[in-house]
């Protein structure tokens, strides 16, 4: 008898059951070549070899179970339903016989204690009709991945065109706004130059008034024209009375004095004038055009001595001469040292037609500069002329700033892997939301992560673009990470299961583990072309 005859006759008698083999049942056709009836059987992990009889005897001699794949003996044994016209399966031998139809060939249940039907033909009918029309949107949705893919590929050229040319503007932009920088810092250095000057000749003026305004009431208080004030001159004075008792004492004049008891000409200005001033000024000078500074005594004064007073004054007119004095202190009081409030209101009006005319605001707002009068003409040319450099570098320098931004944004864009057909980028800039029992869950894909609740609030953040993270194809899979922390716990993060789709849609979310979010995305962008049956 010839190998390929006897071989035949085992298959045979295997599936039908004849010569005795009826007990050899739940063995898949593809093994069929270890069960040979004519020898020893051999357990197919190697455990042990028994006598052929021994299989299927109801008793489980293999460590694996493949002596009992038609009996429940073993409990790792595995009963294999043929199911013609429809999918074959494995079971486990614990479910032979046991009152359950699991084999829709019904060869499960031999033992007649349930009748079961053979629908394998019915149930392929159903599962075939569900593979074709999966199959249909799967090369559906094939063609909208080409499609996807050559928009993709087109929008990747345009944005590398784009960067080349931002580039190119770029370049030009920054040479323009280097050169408008240069004509500023000019414009603006001789702008300072010339207000630094106008500034500088009116506090020159401004000092000269004031140490003339010293040397008049140097002079008052020097009764006896010495050239050097003591006590008893400044206690003749009530306007020193700083008590109000009516008695000018010695500790209230040192208070003035900076506890000197006698003030020299020449240290009067410099070291006690600014607390003198408070409550004894001379008389208001006369308005003077352009008074130059004073940095010395009157020239008839010899040895650095103040003018001497004329001492044929009538009493009365010393009297009359106090009373002014009392008015004068009394109105400074109430407006300060300054000129007349006419003056004041020139230099407010000035102030606005300056700052209106688009010029950098006079520095006014010091004290020691309040008064100023305002720049002349030229220049007032020199700061609206740096004003106006300013404005010119300041757009250009502006439209630098939104170009960079411009550029930036484009290359960012350029750096996200889209696929390897840029198939994924039409998913870029959108955002697809799930919204179940409780919350809303916001996808955006290549961006972030994110769910709100169904009855208001704000978004908590479950992460932002972090890669492609599938297992067998890295783009079946993203993650988004570094999310929001959790109430003591680790930072959110959410992982994307990529399937084919005919639309993009979310169409699911989980937490399976604490903070960690598990959702399922379809997209066609998914789907791969089927050389055979592959469903």
């Amino acid at each position: 008898m010839s190998t390929v005859f006897r071989t035949f006759l085992v298959v045979f008698s295997l599936v039908s059951g004849v010569c005795g083999t009826e007990r050899l049942r739940g063995i898949a056709i593809s093994k069929l070549s270890f069960y040979d009836p004519s020898r020893l059987f051999t357990c197919l992990d190697g455990s042990a070899t028994i006598d052929f009889d021994s299989v299927n005897d109801d008793y489980c001699d293999c460590e694996d179970g493949t002596d009992e794949p038609g009996t429940p003996a073993c409990s790792r044994g595995q009963f294999h339903c043929t199911n013609a016209g429809h999918r074959p399966q494995y079971i486990p031998s614990s479910r032979v016989n046991d009152g359950i139809c699991d084999c829709c060939d019904t060869t499960d249940e031999y033992s007649g204690l349930v009748q079961c039907t053979n629908n394998c033909k019915d149930l392929g009918a159903v599962e075939r009709e569900e593979r074709r029309r999966e199959r249909e949107k799967q090369q559906q949705g094939y063609e909208m991945r080409l499609e996807y893919s050559q928009t993709g590929k087109e929008k990747k050229q345009d944005r590398q065109t784009m960067v080349e040319e931002l580039k190119t503007e770029l370049d030009k932009i920054r040479q323009e706004a280097e050169k408008l920088e240069e004509i500023k810092k000019t414009a603006e250095g001789q702008a300072d130059a010339a207000k630094q000057e106008h500034i500088d000749k009116w506090k020159a003026e401004q000092e000269a008034i004031e140490k003339k305004k010293a040397d008049e009431a140097f002079t008052q208080l020097d009764t006896d024209s010495d050239g050097m004030l003591v006590l008893s001159e400044f206690q003749s004075k009530t306007e020193f009375d700083s008590n109000g008792d009516g008695t000018v004492d010695a500790e209230e004049i040192l208070e003035f004095t900076k506890n000197n008891t006698q003030v020299e000409y020449d240290s009067f200005y410099p070291d006690i004038w600014n607390e003198i001033k408070r409550v004894f000024p001379p008389p208001a000078p006369q308005e003077t055009d352009n008074v130059p500074p004073t940095d010395t005594p009157p020239a008839d004064i010899e040895d650095a001595q103040p003018p001497e007073t004329p001492s044929e004054e009538p009493e009365e007119e010393k009297g009359d001469e106090n009373k002014r004095d009392e008015i004068d202190n009394a109105d400074e009081s109430e407006h300060g040292d300054d000129d007349d409030d006419d003056e004041d209101d020139d230099d407010e009006d000035d102030d606005e037609e300056y700052n209106d005319n688009g010029g950098e605001e006079k520095p006014v707002e010091s004290p020691e500069l309040e008064g100023m009068p305002s720049f002349s003409d030229e220049t007032q040319a020199l700061i609206d002329a740096a004003s106006k450099a300013a404005e010119e570098h300041g757009k250009v320098d502006q439209e630098k700033s939104e170009k960079e931004r411009e550029l930036r944004d484009v290359e960012n864009e350029l750096s996200v892997d889209l696929g390897p057909d840029e198939e994924f980028f039409p998913l870029q800039g959108h955002c697809y939301e799930y919204t179940e029992r409780e919350y809303t869950y916001k996808l955006c894909p290549f961006d972030k992560v994110s769910q709100r609740s169904k009855h208001g609030g704000s978004e908590t953040s479950l992460g932002s673009w972090g890669k492609w993270n599938g297992e067998s194809n890295k783009y079946d899979g993203m993650l988004y990470d570094n999310g929001e922390k959790c109430w003591n716990g680790p930072a959110r993060s959410a992982s994307i299961s990529i399937k084919c789709g005919i639309t993009n849609e979310l169409v699911s979310s989980s937490e399976p583990n604490r903070c960690e979010y598990a959702m399922v995305f379809h997209t066609p962008a998914a789907c791969r072309h089927l050389e055979h049956d592959e469903l």
